[in-house]
C-alpha cells in the first residue's frame, strides 16, 4: 500500500492504493470518502493530479472502469494511455511500488 495525492480543484486528497488497483477502484475510494460525491460507479469522469512517489503529473480520463491513467515525468518518464486497458494502470502501480 502507498498513498497517492490527487488534486480535486484546489484541494489535495490522499488515498491509499495497492499494486493492481484499477482507476475505477481508486475513484470509488475517493467517492466513498465524499470527495467525488457527484460521481457514481461507471459514470464518465475526469481528474488530474499528482501521483506520489515521484511527483509525476497524473492524468486520468475516460468512461467508467475502462479509463486509462497516464503518468508523464519522473520517475522514468513512465507513460501509459490510449489502449483502454486496465492492465497498463496495474503495471504502472507495480512500477511505483518497486521504486519506493
Amino acid at each position: 500500500m502507498f498513498s497517492i495525492t490527487i488534486m480535486i480543484g484546489q484541494t489535495p486528497v490522499s488515498v491509499q492504493v495497492s499494486a493492481g488497483n484499477t482507476i475505477a477502484q481508486i475513484v470509488e475510494c475517493l467517492r466513498n470518502a465524499g470527495h467525488l460525491s457527484r460521481i457514481t460507479r461507471g459514470e464518465s469522469f475526469m481528474f488530474r493530479g499528482q501521483i506520489i512517489p515521484g511527483n509525476a503529473t497524473m492524468e486520468a480520463c475516460g468512461i467508467g472502469p475502462q479509463s486509462v491513467l497516464q503518468v508523464i515525468g519522473n520517475p522514468g518518464q513512465v507513460g501509459f494511455g490510449g489502449s483502454g486497458k486496465e492492465k497498463a494502470f496495474a503495471d504502472l502501480l507495480k512500477a511505483f511500488t518497486k521504486l519506493k
